[in-house]
């Protein structure tokens, strides 16, 4: 049965990757060329913000610690990572995608480990919503690589595109 210090810790764990996905989607929004993806990174950033708020709440109500900072593995995939990478291979629209999805994926994954943890039903609903824009915009990453250079179903909340 898991403790409460477990659940804390994996919250945390999910908060750390959703902050690294928020400030990946900043800066691949910042430099991305097609409107469709710039759109869909920038509503996927606020997505983010949200969640965070989410996770810090109940990291707070659960008498936890929220991280306040992105994790070491984030910091170099923002300082480094991406700046030599583009020394190596041109960084495009279709490169700013499968950096999206290898996002998603990680924050997926943090989501299938944090529900299988006992949580309140109040709490759990509200991760479920969440867990389930990962998985749509996972999706959505997906078909766009299949259906590259068509961006059509980046569809986003706000009706840009």
């Amino acid at each position: 049965m898991p403790t409460l210090n477990k659940t804390i810790t994996h919250l945390n764990r999910l908060q750390t990757t959703c902050q690294d996905g928020q400030q990946t989607c900043r800066q691949l929004a910042a430099n991305a060329q097609a409107l469709p993806l710039r759109c869909f990174l920038t509503e996927r950033e606020q997505e983010y913000g949200a969640l965070i708020a989410c996770l810090h709440s109940q990291i707070t109500t659960y008498g936890g610690r929220p991280t306040e900072h992105i994790s070491l593995a984030g910091l170099w995939r923002h300082c480094w990572w991406y700046e030599v990478k583009a020394l190596i291979v041109p960084v495009d629209d279709r490169t700013r995608l499968n950096t999206a999805l290898e996002l998603e994926t990680q924050v997926r994954r943090g989501f299938e480990t944090l529900l299988a943890q006992e949580l309140s039903p109040e709490f759990r609903q509200q991760l479920a919503e969440h867990h389930q824009r990962v998985l749509e915009r996972t999706r959505q990453l997906q078909t766009a690589l299949e259906q590259w250079p068509h961006l059509g179903m980046l569809k986003t909340e706000s009706g840009q595109d």
